[in-house]
């Protein structure tokens, strides 16, 4: 593969880039290509220890969406910089990929469960005032309606708190995928220095 070749096909794998940052990385290996020409290698010995330009531009794309989840790390930008971590590498894509899924699916279902518990409680405390409007549905037996009532909001109280700790686990998700995205930035950038 050519110089010209080479800077063409990574040109077109990083044009979802911003052009300043995609001008920045064609002129630095513009500077690789000049540094190896003038120690005496050919164009082809450059493309081949530089490596395949849409590998290169996979790892540039991660790049550019990490630092983006580190200034703006909205839940749509940190799915971004995932899928872009896990099209890098095979230990990404199967170590990393189930668990995080299966984590986020217990994160859901504790969320669900919060709000049915909250649900519960509230109608707990409307079943004396529903029973006597609708008796053959509700059935509230020997229970009187203030321990009803009582017990209702205790549930509800209960499905207040695992939501707030289902919210706390969810930032403690959250910060530990964007470590996660960060350590990998720093991968990538030092695999970037020693190409």
């Amino acid at each position: 593969m050519t110089r010209n070749e080479f800077l063409e096909s990574l040109r077109k794998e990083l044009s979802s880039l911003p052009p300043d940052e995609l001008e920045d990385i064609l002129y630095d290996f513009e500077e690789h290509f000049n540094i190896g020409l003038e120690k005496g290698q050919s164009e082809e010995e450059i493309t081949k220890k530089l490596g395949d330009p849409a590998r290169l531009a996979r790892s540039y794309r991660a790049i550019s969406v990490i630092e983006e989840v580190n200034k703006n790390p909205t839940a749509s930008n940190i799915f971004r910089a995932i899928f872009s971590v896990l099209s890098l590498g095979f230990f990404n894509l199967v170590f990393m990929l189930g668990p995080y899924l299966g984590i986020l699916g217990v994160l859901l279902a504790l969320f669900v469960s919060a709000i049915v518990i909250i649900a519960a409680g509230i109608f707990t405390v409307f079943a004396p005032f529903l029973s006597t409007i609708f008796p053959d549905i509700i059935i509230t037996g020997n229970i009187s309606a203030v321990a009803l009532i009582l017990s209702g909001i205790g549930v509800s109280s209960l499905g207040i708190l695992l939501f707030i700790f289902d919210i706390f686990i969810g930032k403690k998700i959250f910060s530990g995928t964007v470590r996660y995205l960060n350590w990998n930035l720093d991968i990538l950038k030092n695999g970037m220095k020693n190409s």
